[in-house]
């Protein structure tokens, strides 16, 4: 194998290690925003209701 190829295929390969991460960062930040919504909309009713306490 000349080093051309060498060097081809290891180019190839980190563009699709880095389009892999790419997308599992992508994944991850979705994951995060529902959290973050569902975290904003918990706060919000228990400041409706007067926190936590019940009488």
């Amino acid at each position: 194998m000349t080093k051309t190829n060498e060097v081809s295929e290891a180019l190839d390969n980190v563009i699709a290690k880095g389009d892999d991460f790419l997308g599992k960062a992508k994944d991850f930040i979705a994951a995060v925003e529902i959290l973050l919504v569902a975290a904003t909309g918990l706060k919000a009713l228990l400041d409706k209701n007067g926190g936590a306490q019940h009488e």
